[in-house]
This record gives C-alpha cells, structure tokens and sequence, in this order.
C-alpha cells in the first residue's frame, strides 16, 4: 500500500515583545517552530516582513537581518529588535515564513510593541544678575529640548515668581502671574524688573515644560541683584545765631557718619571746630569724628566770640 506524500506543515507560535522608549537591542523571544516530520536543523525559515519602526538584528546585536533572508531556526529564536530612536505608543510587526523539505509552510509573526514616551523635556538652570534700579533685563532662559516633540509643542507653566522684583513679557509691559501658561517662545523672552531700592540679595524664577505626552521637568532662573550702589542723601541745614549767643540746637536733618567743620571767619579753624557740641552741650566734636544719625541731629552750637564759622557735613 502506497503512503502519501508528507501534508503536515511546521507549526509556528505567534510571538509578542514589548520594549521602552528608546530601550537597548531586546530579544523578541520567538519560540523554535516544529515538524512532526523533521528536525529544527532541516527546517528552513524565510523573512518576509521586518517593522517600520524599528531593526531587527542577529543575536550578535549588531547584524541586521534583510528582507527575504533565509535564516535557521537558531538563527530565528536569537533574533532581537532595537527600535528606532524617538519612536514610542507603536506596534510594527515581524513576519516569517518556515518550510519542511516537503514543501510544506507555515506562516510566524512576532508583534513588537514599543511603550510610551517616558523622556521628559530637557531644561536648563539660568542666572542674571542686575544692577540695583536696573532697568528690565532679559533673563536669558534657554530653550526647553525635548527628543519627540518640537518645541512649539511643549507648554510652560509658571510656578513660582521672584519676590523682589516683576517678571515681564518681553513687550517690557505685561507682568507675567503664578500659574500662567507660556510659549517656549515667551519663555526665553522674558525680561526681569526688580523692586527699587532691592539690592544684595538672590530672587528665583521657577516653571514647569510639559510634553504632549504628559511628562514634564522643572526649569528656574536665578535673578541675582547687586550690590547697593544708590548713596545717602541728606539735606543741607543752616543756623544764624547771635554773637557770643547761648547754645543753640544745629543740624535737623538726617544722615550719618563724617562731621567738618570750617571757619571762613579770621581764619580761626580749631576755634570754630570746638563750638560744635553733642546734644549733651558739653562734648566737642573734633575733626574726622564718626557720629550716630541720633548725634548728628542732636548737634548744638557755641559760637566763638567774633566769628561766623560754617558747619559742613559729608557722606
């Protein structure tokens, strides 16, 4: 009795991988196919779809396998897949093709689904310093990056604002508010007015880039303002008092430090320096002697017998 030929084709197991965003070289884990009529060394296996998305790779990582390619089934189950950078939320497809020396075929697949975009945008710290009572200056932000989108695709969110100073648009008008919504373009643009009269001290920025896919990073800018550059001002005092008169309270206004005094009148200077007294009315005021604001204002005058000495105060 004759037997028929061989009709039994290979059997195949459907195969699922699923990677992160930008993940190594992954094994796709396909399983060996089998032939109740032959051995996995005498089954040969034809490519027949590789992914869009993506590479798939011998087992050593790095060889590419081809369209058409015919593979063993060692080859087969080493197989690996490395998706392509940037790419995330797919689900290319592997297809292949086994066949026994009869002829007999059997179809494989191998989903390779890629996750969901996980990298978040790329900030960057800035610092600018101002001068007291400078007038608005650009923070200098760098612009947010982010790998899959562009950046008119990412959304700022101001969380925190400087207490010294206003954050402005860069229209040099419009302050920006805690909360609000702004364009990377709006962002890089804004521009730093300090309070008057801030000086020796650091303020802060802070904001939020989001991605459409939901993943975010904090930025900040530091807004460091300088030194106190703005001097004392006091106002200039005058007294007239009567020859050889009692004393008299001289000097009402206000501001520290240095006391001068000069005689314009018989060129009498040490005489004219010790008639300036401390509101004890006893204490002279020498030359060079550093005084309280409560001294200064509180000064009094003895004038000398046949002399009109000027009092003169500097800063």
């Amino acid at each position: 009795m004759a037997i028929g030929p061989d009709t039994i084709p290979p059997v195949t197991t459907t195969a699922s991988l699923t990677v992160a965003e930008n993940a190594a070289a992954t094994k796709i884990g396909i399983v060996a196919p089998t032939d109740p009529n032959y051995s996995a060394s005498q089954l040969s296996v034809t490519v027949t779809g590789l992914p869009t998305d993506g590479t798939v790779l011998l087992a050593d990582g790095v060889t590419a396998v081809t369209n058409g390619e015919t593979l063993t089934i060692a080859q087969l189950t080493g197989l690996m897949f490395k998706q392509a950078a940037g790419i995330f939320g797919q689900s290319p497809t592997f297809t292949y093709s086994v066949s026994d020396p009869s002829g007999n075929k059997a179809v494989g697949t191998a989903t390779l689904a890629i996750g969901p975009d996980t990298i978040p945008p790329t900030t960057t710290a800035a610092l600018s310093t101002v001068a007291e009572n400078a007038a608005a200056t650009a923070i200098g932000i760098t612009a947010p990056t982010d790998p899959d989108y562009s950046a008119s695709q990412l959304s700022v969110t101001v969380t925190g604002l400087p207490t010294d100073g206003t954050v402005l648009l860069s229209d040099r008008v419009t302050a920006v508010t805690n909360g609000e919504i702004l364009t990377v373009a709006q962002l890089t643009g804004l521009l730093f007015k300090l309070t008057a009269g801030a000086f020796g001290r650091n303020s802060s920025s802070t904001y939020n880039v989001s991605d459409p896919s939901g993943n975010k990073t904090a930025g900040s800018a530091t807004l460091a303002i300088g030194a106190g550059t703005s001097p004392p001002t006091m106002a200039v005092a005058s007294l007239t008092v009567t020859e050889n008169g009692d004393l008299d309270r001289d000097c009402r206004a206000g501001g520290p430090e240095l006391f001068r005094g000069a005689a314009q009148r018989d060129g009498d200077r040490a005489a004219a320096r010790r008639t300036v007294l401390l509101a004890d009315g006893v204490t002279a005021v020498t030359n060079g002697e550093i005084l309280t604001v409560a001294q200064l204002t509180g000064l009094m005058f003895k004038p000398t017998a046949a002399s009109q000495p000027e009092l003169e105060l500097y800063l």
